[in-house]
């Protein structure tokens, strides 16, 4: 099993304006064999007030061939249409955020001639 903190501290000076965008995330991978893991990533950025989460399975079920199930997760701050601040706000609210769930399954199959 590895494990992968992260942390990303932007500091923006443009004519606009000045801000900081902080990003913090960690990813996990767990190897079942060589040939089939799952890795997870969560992760929040400041600047959208945003998590997203990732799952990913893969499994080479022949060489050359392989299949993968994605699950991905995005649960968004937005009050009126101004982002709120996760700080000022609380986590609660962005856990009761409703989230924008995707799941995929890919598939590909070696072809020797």
């Amino acid at each position: 099993m590895a494990i992968e903190p992260n942390l990303s501290v932007n500091w923006i000076d443009l004519p606009e304006g000045k801000f900081t965008s902080t990003l913090v995330g960690n990813r996990a991978t767990y190897t079942f064999t060589p040939r089939m893991f799952v890795a997870a990533l969560v992760q929040y950025t400041s600047s959208t007030t945003s998590v997203l989460t990732n799952v990913r399975f893969r499994w080479e079920y022949r060489p050359g061939s392989v299949l993968y199930f994605v699950w991905a997760q995005e649960r968004t701050q937005d009050t009126n249409g101004v982002k709120a601040r996760i700080i000022s706000s609380g986590l609660g609210e962005l856990r009761a955020a409703h989230p924008a769930n995707v799941f995929l399954v890919k598939g590909s199959y070696w072809v020797s001639f």
